[in-house]
């Protein structure tokens, strides 16, 4: 529609970054009743907004998992931030074409443990360690994570990838070739 993807947050006039590009995304969700609700002019912790965060939508809840009342309005999905990440770029939404790496060889969104849950409509996301970008996303315990790449597939990652592999796979436009075989 807008011949990019949403930007990592809705920013005002000054910069101050309002909402999550999950609400940003709530029309093409068939969400769009929830997204009128918004003021899209206000913070996620505006006197208006604080309250939708308890409507999330059911596609940002993990699929299976139980939702412990206190964790109410929080999702595990979350977009990996780094400089070279699509929703780690500065200023507007990345274009399709900005990504030389293919759409099908750079992930978008990560479904991260529960202890890097955030805030739904929250401009949050994960920073993403260089070093051990895997930690960044899991902890030790777990056997791997959930994306979803910009071509719109969902693939499971397991713990045994190794950093360079997952930084090229964050990357949208580093030129590395993603051996798909050793994944």
């Amino acid at each position: 529609t807008y011949g990019h993807f949403p930007p990592q947050a809705l920013a005002d006039a000054n910069g101050k970054r309002l909402l999550s590009w999950r609400v940003l995304i709530l029309p093409y969700l068939d969400q769009a009743n929830l997204y009128n609700e918004f003021h899209l002019n206000e913070p996620w912790d505006s006197e208006h907004n604080i309250k939708l965060v308890a409507k999330m939508p059911a596609v940002f809840k993990p699929p299976g998992l139980p939702v412990d009342t206190s964790e109410v309005g929080k999702t595990r999905f979350v977009a990996p931030l780094t400089k070279d990440s699509v929703f780690g770029r500065i200023g507007g939404g990345v274009k399709i074409q900005e990504i030389n790496d293919g759409l099908s060889n750079t992930l978008l969104i990560v479904e991260a443990s529960a202890d890097k849950a955030v805030v739904w409509t929250k401009p949050e996301d994960v920073l993403i360690d260089d070093i051990n970008p895997l930690l960044s996303i899991i902890t030790k315990d777990s056997d791997g994570f959930t994306a979803c790449l910009c071509d719109g597939a969902a693939r499971f990652f397991s713990k045994g990838n190794d950093a360079k592999t997952l930084n090229a796979l964050l990357s949208i436009d580093g030129r590395e070739v993603i051996e798909w075989d050793k994944l």
